[in-house]
């Protein structure tokens, strides 16, 4: 029997041919003629004149020339409308049992001013009359009353009414007299309230035995009421709010609510520009739809350092400032954002960018490029005199004139 055996030497396997070394050939032949295409084409694109620059070893020369301006640091800060203290007109309630509390009289409207001396409404026939003061009432006021709430009453009844009493710390007869005029004025009559008084009982006939002894007699005397006066801080008083007449009064709503005071500007200053809002400082004011108003700083508060929760709601370190609100804005709602700048009073003078001056900190100089002092190139010393704005302001000394290059680069 033949053997089956199958070795490698008897039995060869052939694979069909694969034609890869044309396909490499023909890639190569498209890689160099594309090239070719390429050069070609750049070879015959003209060459622009941006072009020709780029070139160049020499970097480009950047000048500046010498100018007459105003330099100084233009400072803008914002502020907020603040409409003067808030103060509430309280109902006090009555002790008399048979007296109802409706609103008995209601003089004024939202948004008006109220004088000093006027009555801005009544409760059950009382009047609420308002009284500017420099130091609070405390206390119903009486003949023989003394303190420093006396001598702010009478300075205030001394602006209204008059009389014939001094402003000091004394509340006489006189004074009483001159407050029944106030409060007559305004068609009230001040309140009374029972008291004693001793009058000597004379002996029908003539005898040997002592007097009689005086006989203590009830009277009706005037007081000042404390409730009846609205306490405002010396200045313009507006109402904000206040009840209708017929109106029932009750302790859990105010009467009226006043904003008493000059409204005013009111913003943060930061240490950086202290100096440019001191008191005293003449400012521009800026509100959309409104006009460019001049005004004043009339206060600038104590440093402060915020806590964290008030540096999250954007309030930084510094000073409290105040600005006055000048007439014509005196309409202003509270609130309104403004823009305050310090107001310019300064001359023009001559000025360069602050980029043209050289070693500005020690030994200041420029580089001339187009000027009567030298070749494009030369070094001129400079005496720098303020700066502002990205400016500087140069002493004409250096000889530089209006018109005048320098080279701010290279």
């Amino acid at each position: 029997m033949a053997s089956s055996r199958v070795t490698r030497d008897t039995v060869a396997i052939r694979l069909p041919r694969i034609a890869r070394s044309r396909l490499a050939l023909a890639f190569l032949v498209a890689v160099v003629i594309t090239g070719a295409a390429g050069l070609v084409a750049g070879l015959l694109i003209p060459r622009s004149n941006a072009a020709d620059g780029l070139a160049d070893t020499e970097p480009a020369v950047v000048t500046a020339a010498a100018e007459q301006r105003v330099v100084e640091e233009n400072v803008s800060l914002q502020g907020t409308v603040q409409a003067g203290r808030e103060v509430r007109v309280e109902f006090s309630a009555t002790e008399d049992p048979d007296t109802v509390p409706y609103v008995t009289a209601s003089n004024k409207k939202s948004g008006d001013q109220i004088a000093s001396g006027s009555v801005l409404l009544a409760v059950a026939g009382r009047p609420r009359l308002v009284l500017a003061l420099d130091y609070p009432l405390y206390r119903s006021l009486r003949v023989g009353d003394s303190g420093a709430d006396v001598r702010a009453f009478e300075s205030a009844l001394a602006e209204q009414i008059g009389g014939d009493f001094d402003v000091d710390d004394e509340f006489t007869e006189n004074t009483m007299a001159a407050a029944s005029a106030l409060w007559e004025r305004s068609g009230y009559a001040l309140p009374t309230e029972e008291a004693e008084t001793t009058v000597p009982v004379p002996a029908p006939i003539p005898t040997a035995s002592a007097s009689p002894a005086p006989q203590a007699v009830p009277i009706r005397v005037s007081y000042v009421d404390v409730h009846e006066i609205l306490q405002v801080p010396i200045g313009e008083t507006k109402v904000m709010s206040i009840a209708d007449l017929g109106e029932l009064a009750t302790p859990d709503e105010p009467l009226a609510v006043l904003a008493s005071g000059v409204s005013a500007v009111e913003l943060r200053v930061s240490l950086l520009h202290e100096a440019a809002f001191s008191v005293g400082t003449k400012v521009d004011l800026r509100a959309e739809g409104r006009e460019v108003v001049q005004s004043t700083v009339v206060s600038l508060g104590e440093f402060d350092i915020p806590n964290e929760g008030d540096e999250a709601q954007g309030e930084g370190a510094g000073r409290d400032a105040v600005v006055e609100i000048p007439a014509s804005w005196e309409s202003v709602e509270k609130g309104l954002v403004v823009q305050i700048s310090p107001s310019s009073s300064a001359e023009p003078v001559l000025a360069l960018p602050l980029t043209s001056i050289r070693d500005a900190s020690t030994d200041p100089f420029v580089i001339l490029q187009d000027s009567g002092l030298g070749r494009p190139g030369d070094r001129l010393s400079v005496d720098v005199l303020s700066t502002g704005d990205g400016w500087v302001e140069i002493d004409p000394k250096c000889g530089l004139v209006v018109g005048d290059t320098v080279r701010i680069a290279p």
